[in-house]
């Protein structure tokens, strides 16, 4: 009996830890000049209270970059980031449970479309 329950105890313990480490991930989008990273768990707690955009200008070009990003058909929503080549800035979010966001990278061109990636989701559920 004694060995059965800690087969029991173990098998429980991995599938916490394993649902847990299942939750946290992370999803990126790049152009030539720009670069957007998603993570729905940057602190590695499991506990599903951040998510965080890593927005990132990758070249040296004088354009600003940004994240743009939605939910599940909700309207845009932009985070501008102008540092220059090289920098980056955390946007830090506490969103509930079960969003998905869809998400791209853009740098912001004058008089020309923006150079946007194509879109990505990701998100916690």
């Amino acid at each position: 009996m004694k060995s059965f329950l800690v087969v029991l105890t173990l098998a429980a313990v991995g599938l916490f830890f394993g649902a847990t480490a299942a939750m946290a991930a992370t999803w990126q989008k790049t152009t030539d000049g720009s670069s957007v990273l998603f993570n729905n768990d940057p602190d590695g707690s499991g506990a599903g209270n951040d998510e965080r955009f890593h927005v990132c200008d990758t070249s040296s070009d004088g354009h600003a970059v940004y994240a743009e990003y939605a939910f599940d058909g909700g309207s845009l929503t932009k985070h501008n980031w102008g540092g220059g080549n090289g920098t980056c800035k955390n946007f830090d979010h506490q969103w509930s449970e079960n969003k998905v966001v869809k998400f791209r990278s853009c740098e912001e061109i004058n008089n020309w479309p923006n150079d946007c990636s194509g879109y990505e989701s990701g998100g916690r559920s």
